[in-house]
């Protein structure tokens, strides 16, 4: 390599005198001649021309290139692993009931001479043939009780796990940010059952810590600069509230109807206080009250509030009792029931219409 720019430097030196000597500048004659000779001299005795390498300081940040190929693979690898993980059991004891897919008593094995379409008793063995549907062939299955026993417990089990991959699978590519905070509660409790509730927590705590660092910067900007900086912001507040609708969700799934009950109570006080925020801080829209029902989510707190038998007036000492100040302490609790109160008005007004 270095004989090469060695070639160069005589090419270029011999250019430089030959141009001397048509324009008789003698300076350009002496430089030129002098670095040919040394040239020429270091091609003969095959000497290296030393390479100065230009001193790069260290600053620890990785190529770019190089860190988003891996950040890709990364996430490629994050999003098949959170499918395989997901669908591992749904297939689970799927084969194992093939068998009693069929026209036979499960307890004496005699072939039945009708078709049973419920459960019934034998007319063999005078024992109790219990009648289930397989969920993924959806093909009948004569089992005996004891066997239906055990088919309902994993069957709750693979409807428990279909529940939880409808949660995040929809979700990856915001969660894909999250990964190692995933896979470390993965290592502590395989089942996903054990997983989701901590990990939609810590997601849901995390994109809160972030936007509110940022409001911080903006809460005493005029309003013009505060309306262009809040859009984003305000965009990951309701993302995390999305994160505890579906804590919510979970729990009342789980039947823990307490826990639901708060965690509703708090985001539809949380999406008060968001909305409020979206309005003041952008003077150039106006906000109406059914964009505060939809924020709310007002639908799936009455539907949770039906399920459970409970009353608005319920969710409104819930909701006025046990809220703390969120990013907007000049609303009152009591203020803030104002807007939800109003959503509810509305939401019950469009039912009506649409029955």
């Amino acid at each position: 390599m270095n004989n090469k720019k060695i070639d160069y430097v005589i090419v270029i030196s011999a250019l430089f005198l030959i141009a001397g000597i048509s324009t008789d500048n003698k300076v350009i004659n002496i430089i030129s001649f002098s670095i040919l000779l040394i040239s020429l001299l270091l091609k003969k005795f095959d000497f290296d021309i030393p390479i100065v390498k230009k001193k790069v300081k260290k600053t620890g940040k990785t190529n770019k290139t190089t860190s988003r190929k891996v950040n890709i693979d990364k996430i490629k690898y994050f999003r098949d692993d959170i499918n395989n993980w997901l669908n591992e059991d749904k297939l689970e004891f799927a084969d194992e009931y093939n068998y009693y897919e069929n026209n036979v008593c499960a307890n004496c094995g005699c072939v039945l001479d009708t078709k049973i379409t419920s459960s019934k008793t034998c007319k063999f063995c005078n024992k109790k043939i219990v009648l289930r549907t397989n969920k993924i062939t959806s093909k009948k299955l004569f089992l005996s009780e004891e066997r239906a026993r055990e088919y309902d417990h994993h069957d709750k089990k693979r409807s428990e796990i279909l529940f939880f991959e409808n949660i995040i699978a929809p979700r990856i590519s915001i969660y894909e940010k999250y990964m190692n905070e995933f896979y470390r509660l993965k290592d502590k409790g395989y089942d996903p059952r054990n997983v989701v509730w901590p990990f939609i927590g810590y997601v849901g705590g995390e994109m809160d810590r972030m936007a509110y660092k940022e409001f911080m910067k903006i809460v005493n900007l005029p309003e013009k600069r505060m309306a262009e900086e809040s859009f984003e912001i305000i965009r990951k507040f309701f993302l995390a509230n999305t994160q505890y609708y579906i804590m919510a969700e979970i729990a009342d799934y789980k039947e823990q109807k307490d826990i639901a009950m708060n965690l509703y109570a708090d985001c539809a006080y949380r999406a008060v206080q968001i909305t409020i925020l979206d309005d003041l801080s952008n003077p150039f829209q106006e906000l109406k009250v059914i964009d505060y029902m939809n924020n709310i989510n007002i639908g799936k707190i009455f539907k949770f509030l039906k399920n459970n038998e409970y009353s608005i007036e319920d969710f409104k000492n819930n909701f006025i009792e046990r809220r703390h100040p969120f990013i907007l302490p000049q609303f009152s609790n009591e203020k803030s029931w104002e807007y939800v109160e109003e959503a509810i008005n509305l939401y019950k007004r469009l039912d009506n219409n649409n029955r």
